[in-house]
């Protein structure tokens, strides 16, 4: 179990790890909702689920505009593509809401 533990912790980098990149993008939506506790903090509901798309939207715009200095564009669109295919998919049909 160790050997294949620490084969799977030296795992290439040059290979491509989904799991990674959903780490990133779960840490960006943790990061949003955080920075929308201080903004309504004095409200006694939950921030709604409109204003913490909102606030992910502006970071997944300033994480696009270093993509593309940096030339990483397609990394950064990898990266983001499940965030994107739900806010493709959030308003069809059959799509439970959750607010």
């Amino acid at each position: 179990m160790w050997l294949l533990l620490t084969q799977q912790i030296s795992y290439s980098t040059d290979r491509i790890n989904p799991y990674r990149h959903k780490k990133t993008v779960s840490r960006h939506l943790l990061t949003a909702a955080k920075l929308l506790i201080p903004v309504l903090w004095w409200q006694r509901e939950p921030p709604m689920l409109q204003a913490w798309i909102q606030r992910v939207e502006e970071i997944r715009q300033v994480e696009a505009e270093i993509a593309v200095v940096s030339g990483r564009m397609e990394k950064h669109e990898e990266i983001w593509r499940t965030w994107t295919y739900y806010l493709c998919t959030r308003n069809e049909p059959g799509h439970q809401p959750t607010e």
